[in-house]
């Protein structure tokens, strides 16, 4: 998918609304204990269903150390997880922002995580 919102192809899921920045802020199983195929994006990171470039929602790549080696991981996840994922951040997010502590209705994140949480559901 690319940056803004997916087209639906016919007999599709609804689409997503893809803004890397927000999908990277989604909380994802620990990259230690995902499969090869989940940690390259051929599986979803939650429930390890395969995926194709048409149901796959990027997570943003992420960066990190495993037993002290670097390991860059392409994680991404299916449609239903997806929108699971941004209800769970909706949901939490807004108690450790400090912009959401001052005045929720500046956060920008927050309301890119909202949008992303209600996607799919009109």
């Amino acid at each position: 998918m690319r940056h803004g919102t997916a087209e639906q192809q016919p007999g599709a899921s609804p689409a997503l609304t893809v803004d890397f920045g927000v999908m990277s802020m989604l909380t994802i199983p620990d990259i230690g204990g995902l499969t090869a195929d989940q940690r390259r994006g051929a599986d979803c990171v939650w429930c390890k269903k395969k995926l194709t470039a048409e149901t796959a929602i990027d997570l943003g790549h992420r960066r990190l150390e495993v037993d002290g080696e670097p390991l860059l991981c392409f994680p991404r996840g299916c449609r239903p997880c997806g929108r699971h994922a941004a209800v769970r951040e909706s949901r939490v997010h807004p108690l450790n922002c400090p912009v959401c502590l001052k005045e929720p209705t500046d956060c920008r994140e927050r309301k890119a995580i909202r949008r992303l949480a209600l996607d799919g559901r009109r």
